[in-house]
C-alpha cells in the first residue's frame, strides 16, 4: 500500500465527503488492535463488540444484514473531520488566494460554512472540551491543557448513543490524554495509535495512521453495526506551525535567504500582525515570553518581515487539500 500522508488523507476523505453525502461504505483507517495483546473491557460500540467476538467468515453476511437494516434507517451517518489550529481564513473559499482548499471549498459549497463562529478558548484543551461538551470551559471543568473534563458531564458521543448511534473516534482528544492509550473514552469506543511511532508528538507522524485507521472502519467495520454511526476523526495538523520557531537544533526554521525567495510570491501579514500603541501589558509580556507550556525556544520575537511571512506560507502549506 501506498504511504498516505496527512494532506493525502485530506485530500482523499473531504472529496469523498463531498461528493458522496458520507454513505456508510465511503473512504478507508483500522480497527482496534487484536483481541489479547492486552487486558481490554467490553467495547462499547457494538460493531467493535461484533468484530471482536464474530468469525471473520461471518462478518460479510453481517454487512449485507445490517445494510439493508439501515437503509430503511431515515437517520444519518456522521463522519466528523476535525483539524487542529486551522483558523477562519486558512480555506480558499474564504477568499484567501495564498492557498488552495478545494475539497474543503467543495464541502462548504454544498453545506453550510459559519463566519461568525468563535473560538471559546485560545489553548486546545479547553478549546476541545468545549466543542465535545457543548459547554464554556468553566462548565467541562478543562480551563487549561492537561485537565480532565467533569466525569458526569454529558458530551457528544454519549448524546449521539442516546439517540442510538454507533460513536467512534479517532486521533487526537487532549482531555487530558492527546491520544489516549486505552480503548474507551467519555462517550466514544476510540481507535488509538499504533505503538511506537517516531516523533509521535508531530501530525506529520500520526495523521496518517489515523488516517489509515478511519478508512478501515468506514470501509469495513461500520457495517458490522446496524446502527447509524458517528465518526470522529480528529488530524493534529496544520498544528505542527507551532514548531517552527523551536530552536532545538533540528526543527526550527532557519531565516529565509533573500537571494533564494522571491518576495512576492509569500503572503503578506495580516493588518494586526504588528502590537498597537496602546497594547494591554498582559499581552505585552506574552509577546515578551520565550516559552510556552512544554514547548521551548524562541517563539518570534525578534523576526523579520520575510521570516513572519515565510512562516505564514509554511503554515498555509499546512493547510491545503
Amino acid at each position: 500500500m501506498p504511504a498516505m500522508n496527512r494532506r493525502s488523507f485530506l485530500s482523499a476523505t473531504t472529496a469523498v465527503a463531498a461528493t458522496c453525502g458520507l454513505p456508510a461504505t465511503s473512504f478507508a483507517a483500522a480497527s482496534t488492535r487484536a483481541a489479547g495483546d492486552r487486558d481490554r473491557v467490553t467495547p462499547s460500540a457494538e460493531w467493535a463488540r461484533n468484530f471482536t467476538e464474530l468469525p471473520m467468515d461471518k462478518h460479510g453476511a453481517l454487512r449485507e444484514r445490517n445494510a439493508a437494516e439501515r437503509a430503511a434507517d431515515p437517520r444519518p451517518n456522521i463522519l466528523f473531520i476535525y483539524t487542529d489550529q486551522q483558523t477562519v481564513n486558512a480555506l480558499s473559499c474564504a477568499g484567501n488566494r495564498w492557498l488552495r482548499t478545494a475539497n474543503m471549498d467543495k464541502l462548504a459549497r454544498n453545506g453550510v460554512r459559519f463566519e461568525r463562529s468563535y473560538c471559546p478558548a485560545p489553548i486546545c484543551g479547553p478549546s476541545r472540551g468545549a466543542l465535545a461538551y457543548g459547554r464554556h470551559p468553566h462548565e467541562t471543568g478543562v480551563r487549561y491543557n492537561g485537565e480532565t473534563p467533569h466525569e458526569d458531564l454529558p458530551n457528544l458521543g454519549t448524546a449521539l448513543r442516546e439517540a442510538g448511534y454507533d460513536t467512534t473516534w479517532t486521533g487526537k482528544w487532549h482531555l487530558p490524554d492527546s491520544y489516549p492509550e486505552t480503548d474507551e473514552i467519555p462517550g466514544f469506543h476510540y481507535l488509538q495509535r499504533p505503538e511506537g511511532i517516531l516523533g509521535g508528538f508531530l501530525g506529520d507522524a500520526v495523521d496518517m495512521h489515523f488516517a489509515q485507521r478511519a478508512g478501515t472502519y468506514l470501509r469495513w467495520h461500520a457495517g458490522l453495526s446496524s446502527k447509524p454511526w458517528f465518526l470522529g476523526v480528529s488530524l493534529h495538523n496544520p498544528h505542527d506551525i507551532c514548531h517552527y520557531f523551536i530552536k532545538d537544533n533540528w526543527i526550527g526554521m532557519p531565516e529565509p535567504d533573500p537571494d533564494h525567495i522571491d518576495p512576492t510570491l509569500l503572503p503578506p501579514l495580516p493588518p494586526n500582525h504588528y502590537a498597537v500603541e496602546d497594547e494591554a501589558e498582559y499581552l505585552q509580556k506574552r509577546r515578551r515570553q520565550k516559552s510556552y507550556a512544554a514547548e521551548t525556544g524562541n517563539h518570534g520575537t525578534d523576526l523579520s518581515e520575510a521570516h513572519w511571512r515565510a512562516y505564514l506560507q509554511s503554515y498555509y502549506s499546512m493547510t491545503e487539500t
